[in-house]
């Protein structure tokens, strides 16, 4: 049996199925035992597909929560679309009926034959390549790994925890602070007096510190928030505030993991006196 014909036959064999007692695979059995050259190209094509298969059929860790975000985006998409029915779309009731029987009565279709995995594996690991990069969009999307903060986005969240934290005047602690998780930036000339705890992007237990400045003791806080998002941002204070509105000037910075946040009322020059000028060395 010519050598095309036997390659042939061995693409119909699935690893792990007994293919080759099947009758149309007796010559191919027959020349496996035969011809040692043959019986080592038939192992190393078996554990190709092997192989393949388990890279295919492999499974892949998803995020946590994934399947629920699809599911709430398809059903936002589906709402907004508002789809007409088959009906709206001039196919009634009955029309489904009648092409429901006119496919009864059509001839039965020739279902194709199993191809084998080795001809039509590039087509899928094109479509696994689509759909990973599908997931990571998805991830991106609607995750906790979009890193696109800005310093004026953050500006505008912080005002309301300021407004949050200022009525709570009880909350405020003197005790040593936690420095070590939440440390105070050595760029700042910030005399911390007091500290509390808040909830701000995906930090629970956030910290707010307070300081009095000279000479009429106003208040000045710093916020720091532990969070994996602004990567984006400046590594020290910027010497231009990011919000200048409402006589309150705000500063956004994120050094390693602690994000933070300046907020000092009055001016530019009142926002200046904090920063240390050998920070932008």
């Amino acid at each position: 049996m010519k050598r095309n014909r036997l390659l042939k036959l061995m693409d119909c064999c699935r690893p792990g199925h007994d293919d080759l007692g099947q009758p149309e695979m007796v010559a191919l059995a027959e020349a496996i035992d035969r011809d040692p050259a043959v019986h080592e190209e038939w192992e190393a094509l078996q554990a190709w597909d092997r192989q393949l298969s388990e890279a295919i059929t492999a499974d892949v860790s998803v995020p946590p929560g994934l399947a629920g975000r699809l599911l709430d985006g398809l059903r936002q998409s589906a709402e907004r679309e508002q789809r007409p029915s088959e009906t709206a779309r001039g196919c009634s009731p009955a029309d489904n009926a009648e092409e429901g029987a006119a496919r009864a009565d059509s001839p039965t279709v020739a279902i194709r034959p199993r191809q084998h995995w080795r001809w039509w594996w590039p087509a899928a690991a094109g479509a696994a390549l689509v759909a990973a990069a599908v997931l990571v969009a998805v991830v991106l999307r609607f995750g906790n790994w979009s890193d696109s903060l800005t310093g004026i986005q953050v500006a505008e969240s912080a005002r309301d925890w300021l407004h949050a934290l200022a009525t709570q005047e009880d909350g405020w602690l003197q005790q040593q602070p936690p420095t070590d998780l939440y440390p105070l930036d050595t760029t700042l000339r910030f005399p911390a007096v007091r500290w509390q705890r808040f909830r701000a992007l995906d930090d629970t237990q956030a910290v707010a510190y307070v300081a009095e400045l000279p000479p009429d003791r106003a208040l000045a806080y710093l916020l720091v928030i532990r969070t994996t998002q602004g990567r984006q941002l400046p590594p020290v204070p910027p010497p231009v505030p990011d919000a200048t509105t409402g006589n309150l000037c705000i500063g956004v910075w994120k050094n390693a993991d602690c994000l933070y946040v300046l907020m000092v009322p009055g001016d530019r020059v009142q926002y200046g006196r904090l920063l240390r000028s050998g920070a932008f060395a």
